[in-house]
């Protein structure tokens, strides 16, 4: 399965929280690509304390993917993790977001 990278900045910001509750849970969100991918929610936090480590290593997976400062930001990476496929930075709606998360990853949208 390709492998599905969201960082997110849960506790600031605005985008995220938009995004989480308009696309992350969504029936087609939750029903299509959920089960095809293997997912990794990174949280990048501002107003809550997270361990030294997890700061740190959240940091070196961002830079490693070459991942934009914009919250949130999907990374695709090939089932292998080595090769990235896409990224997604932002909030796009729902529709153009699952679209491109089903090119990107090879997934079949509609039975």
């Amino acid at each position: 399965k390709p492998i599905l990278i969201l960082f997110t900045g849960p506790d600031w910001s605005s985008a995220s929280k938009k995004f989480e509750s308009s696309i992350l849970r969504s029936k087609e969100y939750t029903s299509l690509i959920r089960p095809a991918v293997v997912g990794l929610y990174i949280q990048h936090f501002v107003k809550t304390d997270a361990p030294e480590e997890q700061v740190s290593t959240n940091q070196s997976l961002r830079k490693s993917l070459s991942v934009p400062a914009i919250y949130p930001c999907t990374v695709i990476l090939a089932s292998d993790g080595k090769k990235v496929l896409g990224t997604i930075p932002g909030v796009p709606d729902k529709k153009e977001y699952l679209q491109q998360i089903s090119k990107l990853a090879g997934i079949k949208l509609s039975e």
